[in-house]
């Protein structure tokens, strides 16, 4: 309107806006009151960073507090109490990536609860990824974890997938020559020897021994791991002199840096007794056995795989010696605790339920033998490859049950199996030719009927 010179219309329009001068107090008192609220912002804005740090400091005071009662109740063996302790702090901040850490850990090693490690290494795994990416150490600890948890359940796919996912970060970050690396070699070695691929397993277990000498020196307690790590896998094959001569390079070690009631030189004891039974020095595979369950019980409970293991190995060496009940004393309380910690569906539970087959064999309970040989038979055809020696042996040992029973043609199938399986598996060759033996003799018995 101004433009088209229309000015009384002009002024008339702005007029409708209210006057100029009411206005302009109008805003002189909103801005009053904008600053007074800003004065105010700033006020309860210090006073909210003032509580966020009381809060902080309360939250950091209850997390110590939490983790000292955690450590008392370690020291003191009280398991239970100490992972009530470690998780109690964890759920205080579940944002905290090393407080999920240090709580998965202690489930693993001391509580067995391995789903319930799952979880806190899981949401360890999702602040790291949130927070600092997908190539960081945080990361690479969780699928490292997560696959040492899988590995455990028997999950041994999966469980190589994460471990091979960790390895490739710490490889980016570190490159060969680290600790981290070295650790993972050592668990991926772990899963190939659970899964009965033998030299696959000792070639990781040098790598990542190898890796610990350079940069963790002679006498690090992770170098003894690998010795006796090593040490169980020239068992697995069955050099005992190799295996031996690891296992006292290990004891070497956890004697310098650990006394002699700590839980790793139980470790020692166990394999060294398992050694010594299988070299028939029986008394002497006792003796280690027995200081092993000592520091087991102490460290872990009656209840845990530990003490079932050792349990597990007490009874072989009673059946060695021929006092087959005991054995199956022993083979029992283990798979009571295996049960528990596992269910009813670990390969760990199938070589319980093996061990206690071949003792019922012995004893001329063969109906027995083979309830307990089929029981473990079918959890290693759900869990395990299909080539793997530990099914062999189901085979192998269903066949000599049947053969006592005088089902020549149920123990024929059995042997086959296991022959089909040994005279392919590198090392198995003396088995394989012991399966074929027993085919050879079944036949010929049929034939001369």
């Amino acid at each position: 309107l101004i433009l088209e010179g229309k000015l009384t219309e002009a002024d008339s329009l702005l007029n409708t806006k209210g006057d100029i001068n009411s206005r302009a107090e109008a805003l002189r008192q909103h801005q009053e009151a904008n600053a007074q609220a800003e004065q105010e912002l700033k006020k309860k804005q210090k006073k909210l960073e003032k509580s966020k740090a009381m809060t902080q400091k309360e939250l950091e005071d209850l997390a110590q507090d939490c983790y000292s009662r955690f450590e008392i109740k370690k020291m003191k063996h009280q398991n239970d109490s100490a992972a009530y302790y470690i998780k109690f702090r964890a759920r205080l901040d579940t944002m905290n990536v090393q407080w999920q850490f240090d709580a998965a850990e202690f489930i693993y090693y001391y509580i067995f609860d391995y789903n319930e490690a799952i979880l806190f290494n899981q949401r360890a795994l999702r602040q790291s990824q949130a927070r600092y990416g997908t190539e960081c150490w945080q990361v690479a600890n969780a699928y490292n974890n997560i696959g040492e948890t899988f590995r455990e359940q028997g999950e041994y796919d999966k469980a190589v997938e994460l471990l091979q996912s960790s390895l490739a970060i710490r490889l980016s970050l570190y490159g060969e020559w680290h600790a981290d690396v070295a650790e993972s070699y050592n668990n991926m070695a772990s899963v190939f020897n659970d899964k009965g691929n033998f030299f696959k397993a000792l070639e990781l277990y040098q790598k990542s021994l190898n890796i610990r000498n350079v940069v963790l020196g002679d006498y690090s307690p992770l170098v003894a791991q690998s010795y006796n790590n090593i040490g169980k896998t020239y068992l697995n094959i069955g050099d005992y002199g190799k295996a031996l001569e690891s296992l006292k390079k290990a004891f070497v070690v956890w004697n310098i840096v650990h006394d002699e009631m700590d839980c790793l030189c139980g470790f020692g004891y166990n394999n060294m007794g398992a050694i010594y039974s299988m070299m028939g020095e029986y008394k002497q595979a006792a003796d280690n056995y027995g200081k092993a369950l000592d520091i087991f019980k102490i460290a872990y409970g009656d209840k845990s795989p530990r003490v079932a293991t050792v349990y597990n190995n007490i009874g072989f060496v009673y059946n060695a010696q021929g006092e087959y009940e005991k054995a199956l004393t022993y083979f029992q309380k283990t798979l009571e605790i295996f049960i528990l910690i596992y269910g009813d569906n670990h390969p760990t539970v199938a070589t319980i339920y093996n061990n206690m087959g071949t003792t019922s064999d012995r004893m001329g309970n063969y109906t027995e033998a083979i309830k307990y040989l089929h029981s473990s038979l079918e959890i290693r055809k759900a869990k395990l490859p299909a080539q793997h020696p530990k099914l062999a042996w189901s085979f192998f040992n269903l066949g000599v049950s049947y053969e006592h029973l005088m089902d020549n043609i149920n123990a024929e199938e059995c042997y086959q199996k296991a022959y089909d399986i040994w005279s392919v598996s590198q090392g198995d060759e003396a088995n394989a030719q012991k399966a074929k033996e027993r085919i050879d003799v079944l036949r010929f018995q049929t034939i001369a009927k």
